[in-house]
């Protein structure tokens, strides 16, 4: 990969934010390997003052100086390893918040046509990826200092015993690099089959109760099996690969291990070595093949990590085609006035699709007006919101907050000014309070709770379990469908932005919990700008006025009698939402 070290480069961009940990991973690397270094010459000698002088006090303090190395090497290397996971967690956090960041300003049709699986793929790989690289800086480290340390004390043992060794680098260098580029090439598709598998999973996670419903078990397990014995394949096919260039490393280094090992029993028996200088060159050896290992092992691993890092990155750094604005705020967005909203001349299709989805829209709304979007399926009412919040931008055409353009704002300040309240309602793990205070700014808890009660929401309150701080369980599954619509709307009204889009808000709502949405947003969006998307009758009579959309274009609009008398699309829509 052309690319690998441009993204390596990136990789240590972020992992020297945190320069400290590095400098003192780095150092107890280099400081931990020294120290070990000792203890072959330590056992050594004390081999030789009992085999061959019996001076038993020089032996005792032989062997208090090796178990005073040992000890000392092994607090070294605990701290190396404390210090070493800290700055691993530290660098988890950089990097998962950068990839959440990023992907929340992806464009939303490329994440989208990835699919959840992809991305949870990508978050895991982060975890695998900071483990792999930062072990493997420490490794290398090490690796590099104790092979050529060991292999100047091989040679200061003797000379030929040196040579031997060193001959038998370059076949390992070999085994090393040649298997490189397949080893990425499957680890890139394992990861994909990986990916792939997740998405599924994820899918019939979410969708368990249609499945049984539906009589689909077998279906799914079978594509479930199918999926998970691709994974199976791939990673059978990658460990294969990476235990044969292993075995081949260990085939091609044993002989030189064991001609190094003849030329010492020459040497012993011809008088010209002794044994303890057989135990330190045995010693040394066992350094120098273990840690030209260790180095095979993690250039292997780094081989296997480099497509993760450059999935990674390329999330990391992929940039949004919708840019930011310069325009800022200058006041608390829930005091400012609302806005008025003009589409002109708008025209857009989504990116890598040429089916045009809105063509020469044209249209205004005054600031405190509530319309609503009538259409059919397909035909742009939720475009026409998307563009609104710059979740895209149009193709031709531009779009007003009264004389400004969206794009002139910055996407915090515009999506403060401009709130949405989808379909589904998004709620996150815990308590209703814990939601509200995610969209509150500044706002405290007793602000929130004035805040709602003000809207008329005290007796719907009071039929939860622990009202503010009921517990809404993993996407709100602790309260009903229509609790959940409330709720959503609680954290508008918490918000208080001037204009809200909302995606026909009372689709799950019963006629008791309808009517009091009804009064409640009526009390709320007195003075404030609303769209909304319908899709029941109430809320067409509810609006001021109706924009019907056919084919992309504003097909007529105005108020619902008006609407009623001339038009015969919104004529055939009532009826049909009335029933």
């Amino acid at each position: 990969m052309k690319r690998d070290p441009y993204y390596l480069k990136r990789f240590l961009d972020y992992a020297l934010v945190y320069r400290g940990f590095s400098v003192v991973v780095f150092l107890m690397s280099l400081c931990v390997p020294l120290i070990k270094m000792a203890i072959p010459f330590l056992l050594g000698g004390f081999i030789d003052v009992v085999t061959y002088t019996q001076d038993y006090r020089k032996a005792v303090f032989w062997i208090f100086s090796l178990l005073a190395v040992t000890v000392l090497s092994s607090i070294l290397e605990n701290i190396r390893q404390y210090f070493t996971e800290k700055y691993k967690q530290k660098l988890s956090i950089e990097l998962r918040k950068s990839f959440m960041e990023r992907f929340l300003k992806t464009e939303l049709g490329y994440s989208t046509r990835m699919g959840s699986g992809y991305y949870l793929g990508r978050m895991q790989e982060v975890v695998q990826l900071r483990d792999i690289m930062i072990d493997s800086f420490a490794n290398i480290v090490s690796g590099v200092l104790l092979s050529v340390v060991s292999l100047i004390f091989l040679f200061r043992v003797n000379l030929w015993v040196g040579l031997v060794f060193l001959v038998s680098a370059g076949p390992a260098v070999w085994s090393t690099i040649f298997p490189r580029t397949r080893t990425q090439t499957w680890s890139k598709e394992a990861a994909e089959s990986e990916a792939r598998l997740t998405d599924w999973a994820q899918l019939c996670f979410g969708q368990a109760e249609k499945i049984k419903a539906r009589s689909l078990d077998k279906s799914v397990v079978s594509k479930f099996s199918m999926l998970a014995s691709q994974v199976y394949g791939k990673g059978i096919l990658l460990e294969r690969w990476k235990d044969s260039w292993r075995a081949i490393f260990t085939i091609v280094d044993e002989p030189f291990y064991e001609l190094a090992f003849l030329i010492c029993g020459f040497l012993i028996m011809k008088g010209q070595m002794t044994i303890g200088t057989l135990v330190i060159m045995n010693w040394l050896a066992n350094i120098f093949t273990d840690s030209s290992l260790m180095m095979f092992t993690t250039v292997t691993k780094i081989s296997s990590s480099l497509p993760a890092c450059v999935r990674v990155f390329e999330i990391l750094e992929n940039e949004p085609k919708v840019k930011e604005g310069t325009e800022s705020l200058q006041k608390e967005h829930d005091d400012a006035a609302p806005q008025g909203i003009t589409f002109a001349d708008v025209g857009f299709h989504y990116p890598d699709h040429e089916v045009v989805v809105l063509s020469h829209v044209n249209f205004e709304i005054e600031p405190g007006e509530h319309v609503c979007l009538v259409g059919r399926s397909g035909s742009g009412k939720s475009t026409i919101l998307k563009l609104l919040l710059r979740i895209y931008d149009p193709v031709q055409g531009s779009i007003l907050l009264d004389d400004n353009s969206v794009q002139n704002y910055s996407l915090e300040h515009l999506r403060k000014l401009v709130d949405y309240l989808p379909q589904e309602p998004l709620l996150f793990p815990g308590t209703i309070m814990e939601n509200l205070l995610m969209v509150s700014g500044s706002l405290g808890e007793r602000e929130i709770a004035e805040r709602v009660r003000a809207c008329g929401l005290e007796d719907f309150m009071e039929t939860l379990s622990n009202g503010f701080q009921t517990d809404l369980g993993g996407e709100g599954r602790g309260i009903s469908q229509g609790q959940k619509q409330i709720v959503s709307l609680m954290s508008a009204i918490v918000k208080g932005s001037p204009t809200l889009l909302l995606d026909e808000p009372t689709s799950s709502l019963d006629p008791f919990l309808e009517t009091k949405y009804e009064e409640v947003l009526s009390a709320y969006g007195n003075g404030r700008t609303l769209i909304i998307i319908a899709h029941r009758a109430s809320t067409l009579l509810w609006g001021d006025r109706s924009l019907i959309l056919d084919n992309g274009q504003i097909e007529d609009q105005g108020a619902h009698q008006e609407l009623m008398a001339r038009n015969r699309i919104y004529q055939e829509y009532f009826r049909e939402v009335s029933e």
